[in-house]
């Protein structure tokens, strides 16, 4: 039996551009490849025809590759002269060295040779990369999402880098790097672990002032929990953004922020600073809590209290949405659960007609607290994304689909956050299945019933990436 693999080489030889692929043969390599081979080059490209071809773009992004390393393109005899892209995303890569010409396969007098010198596109979305750090004189985008990075790359040798992402990493501060890429005009670092006060990032951020961003995200990082203002900050310093975060409508937004708002952060830092210190003394308060979680009624709870709070005093929502986001945080890390815990204490049965009406309950005040919140976008979003990690987590157990229900409904009610519930499901729902290979685990079954309930005229079109992985899942 054959089956299609999805290793894309595409090459010129004289000027006609072409492409190939193969089929996997009993006789070919062990799945998923871990390491690039003359022997794995062959099987992909057919014997010797790779060495024949001036390649142009490579692929290396399927169920059949696992790539540890990428340091065979400098062993085998490929050529790479007039390489424009590279895709090496959703692999299990811990450095790209191999950019740098530098890998312990390569004798000393061969180590550090430029063989990436037209470069022009890097991807490695979902790898395992900590750092990352290349001479690449023609590279224009290049996206490292979904890694574990700590540090904003050294970019010195990209000169002439115009997208650059890094959403979706552990990343806490450092843009000065940045500073000297005259042509960056695109800058994503969501979703990381910037946690600056209003004063700090106001410094961080003048480092990319000179430069000619024209789309920057920001969104998604803890900072945001204390400064919900930083929007303004934002656009009062980068008068020329067009696109940033989730605002739709940048001409309306710059006349609800002046600039005389922010022409002295101080005040907004003070501000901060002390939501920071209340959040913390709550954190600590939460901590005693959990460990006496023997002697809670259930665990349900540390869902119910956040938003009866928030509900109660508007004073409380910031704070609350971030109690709700790390219950969800602290359920998905529990091992051994199961969803009666989930329910009531060990000492205690709960009945199902009594969950049922707790969840009813539950449910519907989310949904007023989403009225509530209606011009609080950074509010919803931290709402938003709970749930969704709440109906993608099997120890959610019953509340798993009423949180993909209250999710659909916002979707459908809420025309002005389309775009923005669109990506956080795509983001903790279906990217994530979408990496599921072999059989379906629990974690994928629970994606997929969360997924089946949505009824929004729009959803089927966040859908469509998922066509190749249902058929590489379910189809020979």
């Amino acid at each position: 039996m054959f089956k299609a693999v999805g290793a894309v080489f595409s090459g010129v030889s004289g000027c006609e551009p072409t492409a190939s692929s193969i089929v996997e043969e009993e006789d070919g390599p062990a799945l998923p490849v871990r390491d690039i081979s003359e022997d794995v080059l062959d099987y992909f490209m057919g014997t010797d025809g790779w060495k024949a071809k001036r390649h142009v773009h490579i692929t290396f992004k399927d169920e059949a590759f696992a790539l540890d390393t990428l340091d065979g393109l400098l062993v085998t005899n490929i050529d790479l002269s007039c390489l424009l892209s590279l895709d090496v995303s959703s692999n299990a890569l811990r450095d790209l060295k191999c950019l740098q010409g530098t890998s312990p396969m390569l004798p000393p007098e061969r180590q550090g040779g430029l063989r990436f010198q037209s470069i022009q596109v890097v991807k490695a979305r979902h790898n395992r990369l900590t750092d990352f750090s290349a001479v690449l004189p023609c590279l224009k985008e290049l996206d490292l999402g979904y890694n574990e990075i700590s540090k904003v790359p050294t970019v010195v040798g990209m000169p002439k880098l115009e997208v650059l992402v890094l959403a979706h990493n552990s990343i806490k501060s450092g843009f000065k790097p940045l500073s000297s890429l005259s042509q960056l005009h695109r800058f994503d670092i969501s979703s990381n672990e910037i946690d600056a006060l209003p004063l700090n990032l106001e410094q961080e951020l003048l480092c990319l002032k000179k430069l000619p961003l024209q789309t920057l995200r920001l969104q998604d990082n803890p900072f945001i929990l204390d400064f919900p203002e930083y929007e303004g900050l934002v656009l009062c310093r980068f008068p020329g953004l067009k696109k940033f975060d989730r605002i739709q409508d940048m001409s309306k937004a710059r006349e609800t922020w002046t600039a005389a708002m922010f022409a002295d952060v101080s005040r907004f830092h003070e501000a901060a600073a002390s939501r920071r210190e209340n959040r913390e003394k709550q954190n600590t308060s939460n901590l005693t809590k959990k460990d006496s979680r023997e002697e809670k009624p259930n665990f349900f709870a540390d869902f119910v209290t956040p938003i009866e709070e928030a509900l109660m005093d508007p004073r409380n929502i910031t704070m609350a949405l971030q109690q709700l986001k790390e219950s969800a945080a602290v359920l998905l890390d529990l091992d051994g659960f199961t969803e009666k815990e989930f329910f009531r204490n060990k000492k205690r049965q709960a009945e199902e007609e009594d969950v049922q009406s707790k969840i009813q309950a539950w449910s519907g005040n989310v949904q007023i607290l989403f009225g509530r919140t209606s011009t609080n976008i950074n509010a919803q979003v931290t709402l938003l994304r709970t749930l969704a990690n709440l109906a993608a987590n099997p120890k959610s157990g019953a509340l798993s689909i009423p949180c993909a229900n209250l999710i659909d409904g916002q979707l459908i009610s809420n025309k002005e956050r389309e775009d923005a519930i669109l990506e956080i499901v795509h983001d903790i729902i279906v990217e994530p299945l979408m990496q599921v290979t072999g059989e379906i685990s629990p974690e994928a079954d629970v994606m997929i019933n969360a997924l089946s309930c949505f009824e929004s005229p729009i959803f089927p079109d966040i859908l469509v990436p998922m066509a190749n992985w249902l058929k590489d899942m379910y189809c020979l």
